[in-house]
């Protein structure tokens, strides 16, 4: 039933999926927060009810379920909670909390959800039947209803308008198979009650055209300049004009420092931002170092080199089986076809194990474009559609030089780095069976 509901209520559905967390106000036994536990795995929940009784029978329900680890269960009265921008979603027994309550809880609840969080609850009609027994019934609830000071029923029109009155923004009213529930959200960041106690409290801004002289960076570093707390450009400190005295000579003008004219240093600023300037300049003209392998260079040129000549035929064997994978027609199109893709996902994975030995060795591995355009030396294919046979046998053609070209390569690294020739022979076997797959699905058949 509750699955249902949420159906209805995709917002609602997807943040209960990503985990909540769900605020469960008057949770009851717990009927909607232990199904949507059980249907949302991610989730995690904290419920608030009064009645001792019943939060025992919630404990007991939870164990059965197996979702006591993800259930938080806390006896209490919701108008009492102190959390602040928590929880994503909050479902409210509305039906159950008196008149004189439910303003005071709207605001408990308001302040718990986080900026955008989504608040339901639900509309509990009046009994569609009209017979006397019925109107009798309800009737009777009313009056017992009214005894608790509980509104007997609350429209969802009324409903909207008591979360509107709460302060929550987008309020609306969504018919959905169980019922009409009203969806609330609370607006953009407020500040948090402890914002304005003395601990938390900001320092007010300063009235406009004012210029605060609090707060000085150190006249040693900064001569002449005062920097504003609250502004984000200096000021200079005025100096009252000396008067001129016929026995000593006229001060030169001083120069203008770094940061105190309008052409200002880039490290300069307030006194909060300098210092993060001066980091951004730092880390600009910091070189980008990188470790090195502790071979010898002589020997890492070696094995960079024949690393880097394997990466660019393994690049390119990947395109030319992706253009013939796309453009094979023929009767076995579709062994061939599925066989090159095979081809490509092994040689990626090669590749990728190659370039990452070279960045090991400390040398860049280089796989752009025109890289391999330019070194690539291999067979490829023609322009155009290509026959299923001749897809095989220029594969057959292709890894059969690329093989050639890497035990040249495993030859070269023998002395200068046996792990990568290590690396290069098994790649070299690898490219050998694949050939050979190629070559014997283009093989005749013969007695």
């Amino acid at each position: 039933m509750f699955v249902m509901a949420y159906d209805a209520l995709p917002a609602h559905r997807d943040r209960l999926a990503a985990g909540g967390p769900l605020l469960d106000v008057g949770s009851g036994v717990g009927g909607a927060v232990l199904s949507a536990l059980v249907e949302y795995p991610a989730l995690r929940a904290v419920t608030v009810e009064r009645a001792s009784d019943v939060v025992e029978e919630l404990r007991q329900r939870a164990r059965a379920a197996g979702v006591a680890a993800r259930l938080d269960i806390r006896h209490s009265d919701a108008r009492e909670r102190d959390d602040d921008a928590v929880y994503g979603v909050c479902s409210w027994a509305q039906a159950f909390f008196p008149s004189h309550t439910r303003e005071s809880t709207l605001a408990a609840i308001r302040r718990a959800l986080a900026p955008g969080g989504l608040l339901l609850a639900q509309e509990l009609a009046a009994p569609a039947d009209d017979s006397t027994s019925a109107r009798l019934g309800a009737s009777l609830d009313a009056l017992v209803a009214d005894c608790r000071g509980v509104p007997p029923v609350v429209s969802a029109e009324d409903l909207a308008a008591e979360l509107r009155a709460g302060g929550f923004t987008g309020v609306e009213v969504v018919p959905t198979p169980v019922g009409r529930l009203v969806l609330g959200r609370r607006g953009q960041w407020e500040p948090p009650s402890w914002w304005n106690t003395k601990q938390g409290r900001r320092p007010p801004d300063p009235p406009r055209g004012r210029r605060a002289t609090r707060y000085p960076l150190p006249a040693t570093r900064y001569p002449g300049i005062i920097h504003d707390f609250f502004s984000s450009t200096p000021c200079a400190t005025p100096t009252p004009p000396r008067p001129p005295s016929p026995s000593t000579p006229p001060e030169p003008t001083p120069r203008p420092r770094p940061g105190s004219g309008p052409t200002a240093h880039p490290a300069a600023g307030t006194c909060r931002t300098a210092p993060y300037r001066r980091s951004r300049l730092h880390k600009e003209n910091r070189r980008m170092t990188v470790m090195k392998s502790t071979i010898p260079d002589a020997a890492r040129q070696v094995a960079g080199s024949a690393l880097q000549s394997t990466l660019v035929d393994l690049l390119g064997i990947s395109l030319i089986g992706k253009q013939a994978h796309w453009n094979i027609v023929g009767p076995r199109f579709r062994s061939v076809h599925l066989q090159l893709d095979e081809l490509v996902t092994v040689i990626r994975e090669a590749a990728d194990t190659v370039a990452e030995r070279a960045a090991t060795l400390g040398l860049p591995p280089d796989g752009r474009p025109e890289t391999i355009a330019s070194a690539f030396a291999l067979p490829g294919p023609k322009d155009g559609w290509i026959r299923d046979d001749d897809a095989v046998e220029m594969m057959v053609e292709t890894l059969g030089a690329a093989a050639t070209r890497l035990r040249e390569r495993i030859d070269a690294t023998e002395g200068a780095d046996p792990v990568t020739q290590d690396l290069l022979v098994s790649i070299t076997a690898e490219l050998e069976k694949q050939r050979w797959m190629f070559a014997a699905e283009g093989a005749s058949h013969t007695d």
